[in-house]
């Protein structure tokens, strides 16, 4: 039977708080740990409750969020070595991707010696 308008509008929202949620999660704009409220979640992206659900049933699937029976979900916590191997491979891209912009910008810059720094 063919999806009705209704279902395909309720998939598409679901796909973009994913993709959101995802977003908010690396870029550490929700916290490793915090509590993830459907009712918050629901004001910050501007949806119902359905895509809100839908979307953190999919980060739960790929580890980003824990859910917690009769508790909901929160953000996946993060370890010191996960932090720093993502921090690895960050660095790695940034260098494989764009090597040329890192010596442009370093040839820009004008060091100082740390003596001549002054605290503010």
């Amino acid at each position: 039977m063919p999806s009705t308008t209704t279902d395909q509008e309720a998939g598409t929202l679901a796909s973009t708080v994913f993709e959101q949620l995802r977003r908010d999660i690396v870029s550490v704009q929700l916290a490793p740990g915090e509590k993830l409220r459907i009712e918050a979640l629901r004001e910050r992206y501007g949806v119902g409750g359905s895509p809100v659900r839908e979307a953190l049933n999919r980060l739960s699937a790929e580890g980003l969020v824990w859910q917690q029976d009769q508790k909901g979900f929160r953000v996946a916590p993060v370890s010191e070595r996960e932090l720093e191997e993502l921090t690895r491979r960050v660095e790695h891209c940034r260098l494989e991707t764009h090597p040329d912009f890192f010596d442009f910008f370093v040839e820009g810059c004008q060091f100082k010696p740390v003596e001549s720094l002054e605290c503010v």
